[in-house]
C-alpha cells in the first residue's frame, strides 16, 4: 500500500477550506450583516477585500497547487487588525474570532514557523489591547446595545463554525491515518502467518548432501526444506549433467 503524506495533506486541506471559507464568511455573511446592522462602511469595504484576497488564495492553491501559508497568516492577522479599529475594539466581537487564529497557525506550520507566527499573533494582540488603552478615542462605540448583540450574533456562530472546521479536519485526517495503519498491520500479520522462514546453520553430509534433523536421523535436503518452509521442489537436469546422465549404462 502506497504511503500517504498525512501531514501534507491535512495542511493543504485546512488551508484551502480556510481561505474558501474565509472569503465566503467575509463577502457573502459578515459584509452584509455589518450593512444591516448599520455598521459604519468602512468596516464593510475592508472586510469585503480582505474576503476577495482570501478567494483568490484559495483559487490559486487549487489551479496551481501553491500553498502560501505565511500569505494567508498575514491575511488573517490583517483582517482581524482592521476589524479591531473600525469594529469598536474590544467592545466588539472581533476578539472571539482571536481564539482561532491559533488554532489555524498550529495546523498549518510546522517547525519553527509555528513558534513565530504564533508568538507574532499574541504580540500583535497585545499591541492592540495598549493601543486602545492609549487612545481609546480612535475606537467608536455602538449606538445602543441591541447593534452590539446584533453583531455579536453573527459573530459567535462563525467563530465557533471555524473551530469546528478545523478540528475535524484534523481528527479525520488522524481516523483516516488510524484506519490505514491498522490495514497495514492486519496485512503484516497475515504475510508473517504464511511465511515460513528458514534459519540457522543446517548440517548437511558433504558426500549425499542430506541434512541431518534435530533429532539426528538424515533426510533428502529437498524433503527437509519442504517440511520447513512453503517451498516445493520439481527436478530436471541442468545442460552440464545431462551428458552425464545419458552416458549411464543402463540397469539390466
Amino acid at each position: 500500500m502506497p504511503l500517504i503524506s498525512t501531514e501534507h495533506d491535512v495542511r493543504h486541506r485546512i488551508f484551502q477550506m480556510m481561505s474558501l471559507l474565509g472569503g465566503i464568511f467575509a463577502c457573502f455573511v459578515i459584509v452584509p450583516a455589518n450593512i444591516v446592522e448599520g455598521l459604519p462602511p468602512a468596516i464593510s469595504i475592508g472586510v469585503l477585500l480582505f474576503g476577495l484576497c482570501f478567494i483568490g488564495v484559495y483559487l490559486v492553491s487549487r489551479r496551481w497547487q501553491v500553498y502560501p501559508y505565511w500569505l494567508s497568516a498575514l491575511l488573517v492577522m490583517g483582517l482581524l487588525n482592521y476589524a479591531w479599529f473600525f469594529n469598536y475594539g474590544s467592545m466588539g466581537p472581533v476578539s472571539l474570532i482571536f481564539f482561532s487564529a491559533p488554532i489555524l497557525f498550529t495546523v498549518i506550520f510546522v517547525g519553527w514557523r509555528r513558534w513565530f507566527f504564533n508568538g507574532l499573533f499574541v504580540a500583535n494582540i497585545s499591541l492592540l489591547y495598549v493601543i486602545e488603552y492609549q487612545h481609546p478615542s480612535w475606537f467608536g462605540r455602538y449606538a445602543d446595545g441591541i447593534v452590539r448583540l446584533e453583531d455579536f450574533l453573527v459573530t459567535i456562530p462563525t467563530a465557533a463554525i471555524l473551530c469546528v472546521l478545523m478540528v475535524s479536519s484534523v481528527m479525520q485526517a488522524y481516523e483516516s491515518e488510524h484506519q490505514r495503519l491498522l490495514h497495514s498491520k492486519a496485512e503484516l500479520e497475515t504475510t508473517m502467518l504464511e511465511m515460513r522462514v528458514l534459519k540457522g546453520l543446517l548440517p548437511v553430509c558433504a558426500c549425499c548432501k542430506k541434512v541431518r534433523t534435530s533429532d539426528g536421523s538424515w533426510t533428502q535436503i529437498e524433503t527437509y526444506i519442504e517440511r520447513h518452509s512453503e517451498a516445493s521442489f520439481s527436478h530436471g537436469l541442468c545442460p552440464e549433467c545431462i551428458p552425464q546422465y545419458m552416458d549411464k549404462p543402463e540397469d539390466a
